[in-house]
């Protein structure tokens, strides 16, 4: 039963990035997106599921590291299931419900999150901590262009 519960404590990180990444595929931009006024340096759509499948192998392997470090690692985890509970969710308020509005609120929780989980992990896996910075950076980016769609829009 010990080798179950390892198992499955690694595999968890990556089950969860890919259901995040699942659930994020499910709401497309559409029209409604294309509509909107964008501020300056918003990339093309393409280049974001190629940055997030770049992210999602980084935070899973992150997710992992810090599995591993016995009850402070599990502690650290809460933290990094909760702020890819609040990732899953901003597709789905921005796109699903159209609401950029809501969704800037919910990722500037989600920065908190990310910024907690980063904290949590440089005590338990300084590697770990490392490998949400870029997360952490392209979430920033991300909270500049819904704030600036609010804005123009």
């Amino acid at each position: 039963m010990e080798n179950y519960s390892k198992t499955l404590r690694a595999a968890g990180p990556l089950i969860a990035c890919l259901g995040t990444a699942w659930l994020g595929a499910q709401f497309r931009p559409g029209a409604w997106y294309e509509g909107l006024q964008k501020p300056p340096f918003t990339p093309p759509n393409i280049a974001f599921p190629i940055a997030w499948s770049i992210l999602y192998t980084g935070i899973a392997i992150a997710g992992f590291l810090g599995s591993r470090r016995g009850e402070e690692g599990r502690s650290a985890m809460r933290f990094y299931y909760l702020q890819l509970a609040l990732n899953a969710l901003w597709t789905p308020l921005f796109f699903g419900m159209q609401s950029p509005l809501i969704a800037l609120i919910e990722i500037l929780i989600l920065l908190v999150a990310i910024v907690w989980t980063i904290r949590s992990f440089w005590r338990i896996s300084p590697l770990s901590a490392y490998l949400m910075l870029p997360y952490l950076s392209w979430v920033t980016f991300a909270t500049y262009l819904t704030a600036g769609i609010v804005y123009l829009n």
